[in-house]
Parts: C-alpha cells; sequence; structure tokens
C-alpha cells in the first residue's frame, strides 16, 4: 500500500499532539527528531538528539490505521525534509533502475531537461526506507543506499554508467558508508569495461589512489576475488593515474600478500614482470611480520612457493614476529610436499615458534606423523654429518700443528704460510702421511719466486 508524504504543518500538528502523552514502546520520539533534524535533505548524525531519537528505530513499525493510505511516522518528514508529491518515490525508483540495468527507466525518471526533472540524481535513500531507515549503532548514522552512478558501477550496468557520465549533475567520487567509491566498487564485482571507462574518461576524477575505510584500493580487491584481466588493467595504467602496488590495508597486508594467500601465481607473477615488483617488496611482511612465503606455505600453494623461492630468491628461513617459517606454516598445515622441498633446500629445521615448537615436534602434535617422522630423521642425518665434519676439521687442524712444529726450524718466513694452504686444501690427510711428504719442491718454487721479486724491487 502507498505511503503518503504528509507536509510540514501535519508533521508539526502532529508533534504537538503528542505532547503530553505517554510514548509508545518501540517509536522514537517525535520532538526530539524535531530538534535534530536541522538541514531539509541531510539530517546532522552527530546530533545527540538525534541519536537518541533513533535509538529504536530498528523496532519501529508503521501501524495499519485502516484506512486506504497509511500515514508514514511522525519522523519521516523530518528525514526527508520539504520534500513535495512522489519524488522520493521517484527517487526510488531511480536506484533500482540502476540495480537492475533498466536503460529506458533511467532515462524516463530522469529526462533530457535535468532543471525540469523531480529525481536528483545525487539523491540518498536509507537502507529499509520507506518502513523503516537502518540504523547503525556502530557508525552512529543512518545507512544509505549508494548512489544511482555508484549503483550502477557496482552492478556492472556498463550502459547506464555511460549515460550518467554525460550528465554534469552527476557526481563521480562521492563514497558510501564503507569508504567504497564507484571505481572500488566495480573492481568488487569484476566488472572490467566499467573500470576501463571510469579510468580513460576524462571527466572522471582520478580515484586509482583512494582506498576504503579498511585500507584496500581497487587493486587490492580485485586480487582478493582473482580477477586477472582488471589486475593487469590496473597495473599496466599510465604514471598519471598510476596505483599504488604497495599499499597496505588495515592489517599490513600488501597486493602481493594476497595474491600469494589465495594462490594466484599469474597475478603474483604479472604484478612482477609489469608492475616491476622486486624481491623487498614481496619479502615484506605484514602487522605480524608475515611474508608472501609464509601465507602461501600455510595455504598450501605449491607453485607460488617455487615462483618466490626460485624467480624471486626471497630467503626460505625469514620469521615473522613469532619466529615461525614457512617450513614451519607448512609442517603446522600438514602440506608435505612443501615441506619436503623447503627441506630439500637445507631449510633450517631447528628453528622453533616461540622457541617451544620446531617444525617436526609441531608436525606431530597435529598429528601430521608423516611430515614429523621424516623432519626427525633429515635431523638426525644432518647432524651425523655436522658431527663428521667437526672430527675431520680437528684432524686436519692437527696435521698442520703437527707440520708446523717438525718444520718450524727449517723453514723461512712465508714459506710455513704456504706449507699451511697446501695442507688445508688436501681432503684426506694423516699425519703419517704428512712426515713423510717432500715439501722441497714446493719450497724452492717459493724460494725461486722470492727471489725474483727481489731482484725487480732492486
Amino acid at each position: 500500500m502507498a505511503l503518503a508524504m504528509p507536509n510540514s504543518s501535519e508533521s508539526l500538528s502532529l508533534s504537538q499532539q503528542q505532547q503530553g502523552q505517554q510514548q509508545q514502546p518501540g517509536s522514537p520520539d517525535s520532538q526530539a527528531l524535531e530538534l535534530a533534524f536541522n538541514a531539509p535533505h541531510m539530517p546532522d548524525h552527530s546530533n545527540d538528539n538525534f541519536l537518541a531519537a533513533f535509538s529504536n528505530l530498528e523496532s519501529y513499525e508503521v501501524s495499519d490505521s485502516g484506512d486506504e493510505e497509511e500515514e508514514r511516522p511522525p519522523w519521516w518528514d523530518g528525514v526527508y525534509g520539504t520534500k513535495e508529491g512522489d519524488q522520493f518515490d521517484m527517487e526510488e525508483e531511480l536506484l533500482d533502475a540502476c540495480e537492475d540495468g533498466d536503460l529506458q527507466a533511467v532515462l524516463d525518471l530522469v529526462g533530457d531537461d535535468y532543471q525540469k526533472s523531480n529525481v536528483n540524481l545525487d539523491c540518498l535513500v536509507p537502507v529499509g526506507a520507506p518502513e523503516a531507515p537502518k540504523y547503525s549503532r556502530s557508525r552512529r548514522t543512518v545507512v544509505y543506499r549508494q548512489q544511482a552512478f555508484h549503483i550502477a558501477c557496482a552492478n556492472g550496468r556498463l550502459d547506464i554508467v555511460d549515460y550518467l557520465i554525460e550528465r554534469e549533475e552527476c557526481k563521480f567520487d562521492v563514497v558510501d558508508i564503507a569508504g567504497l567509491n564507484p571505481l572500488i566498487s566495480a573492481c568488487i564485482g569484476g566488472w572490467t569495461e566499467v573500470v576501463k571507462l571510469l579510468v580513460k574518461t576524462q571527466r572522471v576524477p582520478n580515484m586509482m589512489q583512494s582506498v576504503d575505510l579498511k585500507g584496500w584500493n581497487s587493486l587490492m580487491h580485485a586480487v582478493d576475488r582473482g580477477y586477472f584481466e582488471l589486475c593487469k588493467f590496473l597495473v599496466t595504467q599510465t604514471f598519471r593515474k598510476k596505483i599504488d602496488l604497495n599499499q597496505r590495508n588495515e592489517k599490513g597486508e600488501t597486493a602481493a600478500k594476497l595474491a600469494a594467500a589465495r594462490g594466484y601465481k599469474d597475478i603474483l607473477e604479472m604484478m612482477v614482470s609489469r608492475g616491476k615488483l622486486k624481491r623487498r617488496d614481496v619479502s615484506s611482511g605484514d602487522e605480524n611480520g608475515n611474508t608472501c612465503l609464509h601465507a602461501s606455505c600455510n595455504k598450501g600453494h605449491f607453485e607460488v612457493v617455487k615462483f618466490l623461492v626460485e624467480k624471486m630468491k626471497v630467503d626460505i628461513d625469514v620469521t615473522d614476529n613469532h619466529n615461525r617459517t614457512g617450513l614451519y606454516f607448512a609442517a603446522v598445515s600438514g602440506h608435505e610436499e612443501i615441506v619436503r622441498y623447503l627441506a630439500g633446500l637445507n631449510a633450517d629445521l631447528t628453528i622453533s615458534y616461540a622457541f617451544s615448537y620446531t617444525a617436526q615436534e609441531i608436525a606431530l602434535k597435529n598429528g601430521f606423523k608423516e611430515i614429523g617422522v621424516f623432519l626427525r630423521d633429515l635431523q638426525r642425518q644432518k647432524n651425523l654429518e655436522r658431527k663428521a665434519r667437526i672430527e675431520a676439521d680437528n684432524a686436519r687442524t692437527a696435521g698442520v700443528d703437527a707440520v708446523e712444529r717438525k718444520h718450524k726450524l727449517l723453514l723461512e718466513p712465508g714459506e710455513m704460510k704456504l706449507v699451511k694452504e697446501f695442507l688445508q686444501g688436501r681432503k684426506d690427510i694423516n699425519i703419517k702421511e704428512l712426515d713423510e711428504f717432500d715439501f722441497s719442491v714446493q719450497l724452492d718454487d717459493e724460494r725461486t719466486r722470492q727471489k725474483k721479486k727481489t731482484r725487480k724491487k732492486k
């Protein structure tokens, strides 16, 4: 049933009638609303009277009087000011037409002569109207629908967007309650042609550097949803409208980090090749120190891990703020292929999370027995190899010391260095070989070279 729009005098008389009467539960205070709405079209959201009046707004219901037409609630005239006739209904029809892609309806509502039109292209219509506008207590404001141009961009209505761009009365860079502008909304929907039109049209201001309330720019929204062609277009724009590839959201994440976490290797490669991302860009961490390698290891994206390690040359032992490595993230999530790959590249198996659990221990704790046993056996093998290396180094050092003690009186200054270097280069040395080794040839050559240098100086 259609709702009639009361004029200001009717609203005032209704307010006077309610004075002295007990307020019905769930209905807003009309007198407070009368003081709250200063502007004819836009209420003052910071006004305490406005907030108090809308504290119970969501539970308010329009009473059925039984007449042919229902009366609007007492706060209606305050919300919509001095609107005449069915202008509000026409503006609501305009927004619905932009959402549904009905170009003919938009043309009929707006018309050729905007001055004579009853429709405001930049109208603000609360969500939930006409029953009751939706009130957001967290933001302390009435939640409005997006404007006509914004709705057309968000729903990919290319013909309507093209038509509204030519209207001088239309505003392009207005944001909604979440801080989204038309460009970001089009990127969220993956409407590549709409985004191209917005970026390339001179009348539309540059919105490439804008972000929403959570710090996400248009590229980050496109990357998060895997729109490759759209990401490619945004990355390859001219310098005048160049987008920030290293923009960080409220969690410190970049577009590259989002691509690695989602497993979009093609987008990550494109950002490196066309966007000129460097190793330091993909190696930087978020607020927790997690890098692209950590994110891809945690989610099990093996191809992304190989790309980061082999092409970008990232450090496989880099740690986050809690001392966790890529190997640890792969082990805790049970990604055996990544664990074996990183272990084969001599990843450090002894680094522990918060100095408590190593990758091997956390794998066994989480029930990934194969990974835990593999890392345990690998660590034992590494320990045996390390012990053998230490013993060989000790034997080599003992052999050099024995030669030095035996030939110290027979060698001239500088010749002992030659003997040490020669012995240290040998792989298999024992004391018996050192005793039987004849250094006469090497010493004669060294003495000859020293004599030639002395003659040249003279």
